[in-house]
């Protein structure tokens, strides 16, 4: 059965057999990925979000993918798109190339205004993981969340803000 026909219905069940799909048929991970990098097709979030379900289930399917993801991560326009990728690579914790670009990807979207909070509580996430892993990062990660702080209003994201900040004070730096 084609991909798509699996994304018709926006239920957890209908991931599920997704997934099963993919592990009995890796080379559908590649159907799955095309698919869910053109957000010009119906449908094409609920095939992201079926790839974070895979990489909690089966992290080695999708890890080979993670350079990809970050280097399409800038061109992406939806939110959902965004979110759910670095939602994954957060479960996936991949050694990357190209660190930099996914640094500056998650600043840009704590930086906007309107945007769900989600999207801004998953990028929190990510850049701490990047600054525990490449500590070199962490005094430019620590200005910018002084900068941004005063903009977001919401109580949780604040308190996050709070708590990544003084992981990151604590951690020794290489």
């Amino acid at each position: 059965m084609p991909i798509e026909n699996y994304l018709k219905i926006s239920s957890k069940a209908s991931i599920d057999k997704l997934i099963l799909a993919i592990s009995n048929r890796e080379e559908n991970i590649d159907e799955l990925m095309q698919f869910a990098h053109d957000e010009t097709k119906d449908n094409s979030w609920r095939a992201v979000w079926a790839i974070s379900h895979l990489a909690e289930k089966h992290p080695e399917l999708v890890k080979n993918y993670c350079q990809e993801i970050v280097l399409k991560l800038p061109s992406f326009q939806s939110e959902r798109h965004i979110g759910s990728f670095i939602h994954t690579l957060i479960k996936l914790n991949p050694d990357i190339e190209e660190i930099g670009l996914l640094f500056d990807v998650c600043i840009e979207q704590l930086k906007k205004d309107k945007l769900s909070m989600y999207v801004k509580y998953y990028a929190l996430q990510m850049l701490e993981k990047i600054c525990i892993k490449e500590t070199e990062l962490i005094d430019e990660f620590l200005l910018i969340l002084d900068e941004i702080e005063k903009f977001i209003k919401v109580k949780h994201i604040r308190e996050n803000i709070q708590q990544i900040k003084s992981k990151c004070k604590n951690t020794e730096r290489g």
